[in-house]
C-alpha cells in the first residue's frame, strides 16, 4: 500500500500544488453537476407525486374506473421508486469518490515525511 502512495508522490512543489488544485476543482465541478442532477430528479419526483394526487382525485370523482386507476397507479409507483433510487445513488456516490481522490493525493504527498 505504501508503494502505491509513493508512486503518487510528486517531487516538484509547483506541479504538486497545481495537481491538487485541479483535482479539487474537478471534484467541485462534479459535485455541482451531481447536485444539478439531484435537483432535476427531485423536480421529477414532485411531478410524479402530483400525478398520483391527480389520479386519486379522478378515481374519487369516479371519472376513471378501478382498472385504469390500478394500472396507472402501478406505473406511477414504479416511476417514483426508480427516481428515488437515482436520487439516493447520486447522494451517496459521486461526491465521495472525488473527496477520497483528493485526500489520497494529499496523503501520498506527506506520507514519506511521517
Amino acid at each position: 500500500m505504501l508503494s502505491l502512495f509513493d508512486k503518487l508522490r510528486v517531487e516538484d512543489e509547483k506541479v504538486r500544488h497545481w495537481f491538487a488544485r485541479v483535482l479539487r476543482e474537478r471534484t467541485q465541478d462534479q459535485q455541482r453537476e451531481n447536485q444539478q442532477q439531484v435537483t432535476k430528479l427531485n423536480r421529477q419526483l414532485t411531478r410524479v407525486r402530483h400525478q398520483q394526487d391527480q389520479l386519486l382525485n379522478l378515481r374519487l370523482l369516479e371519472e376513471i374506473d378501478q382498472g385504469t386507476f390500478a394500472s396507472k397507479g402501478t406505473e406511477l409507483r414504479d416511476r417514483l421508486a426508480k427516481l428515488t433510487l437515482q436520487v439516493e445513488s447520486h447522494d451517496r456516490g459521486r461526491s465521495e469518490v472525488g473527496e477520497i481522490a483528493v485526500k489520497a493525493f494529499e496523503l501520498s504527498q506527506t506520507l514519506k515525511q511521517q
